[in-house]
């Protein structure tokens, strides 16, 4: 029972420095959106077997993700 204290602070550092790692992967990812462009962004942090799911077609990998963004009929938001 003396460990409890000690292991609840541990859980709740390592909880915080989570939530820093993945507040600054989002504000690298918001920068680097605004300075190049969403599409750069997205595949510098996407894994590499990302997919992106759209009524008319499944685009699967980095190279989906390319092929979506290059796609003729921007129509489609992506939101």
């Amino acid at each position: 029972m003396f460990c409890a204290p000690t292991l609840f602070a541990q859980d709740k550092k390592s909880l915080a420095k989570a939530k820093d790692e993945i507040l600054a992967a989002e504000v690298a990812f918001c920068n680097m959106a605004k300075e190049k462009s969403i599409e750069e962004a997205i595949l510098a942090y996407a894994a590499e077997d990302a997919v992106i799911c759209r009524p008319a077609k499944i685009y699967k990998g980095k190279q989906g993700i390319h092929e979506f963004y290059a796609r003729k009929d921007k129509n489609d938001k992506l939101i």
